[in-house]
């Protein structure tokens, strides 16, 4: 008879362990939440490094046919730079704050060398 297992034990084990599953799942909510944003801003950032490569290939031809940089290029360039710095901080755990769209594009990390050595 003490073996025996009585009828409500395995609705309580039941509930026992959804009950877990629930506290596990609530308590990474966060976790899965960011991790969401993650996957979006890494298609961003896959977008921006195509965009980078894209400036940076542009740029050499029109310093090859005019032996200056293309000034609004480099600024432009400049900006996707931080942007996509702050979209590899966010993605890789180091900042909180979500980039652009979800806060203001961010202020250039470095300013543009006035003068371009070759």
């Amino acid at each position: 008879m003490e073996n025996e297992r009585m009828p409500d034990d395995k609705p309580n084990a039941a509930s026992d362990i959804l009950e877990k599953i629930t506290a596990f799942m609530l308590a990474r909510k966060g976790i899965a939440i960011r991790f969401l944003y993650t996957v979006m801003y890494y298609l961003i950032f896959v977008i921006l490094t195509t965009l980078v490569n894209i400036c940076a290939v542009v740029q050499y031809v029109f310093l090859f046919a005019t032996t200056k940089p293309h000034e609004q290029l480099r600024k432009f360039s400049n900006k996707i730079n931080t942007y996509t710095y702050k979209v590899m901080r966010y993605m890789t755990v180091t900042e909180n704050t979500r980039p652009y769209p979800f806060s203001d594009l961010p202020p250039d990390v470095e300013p543009i060398e006035e003068e371009i050595k070759f």
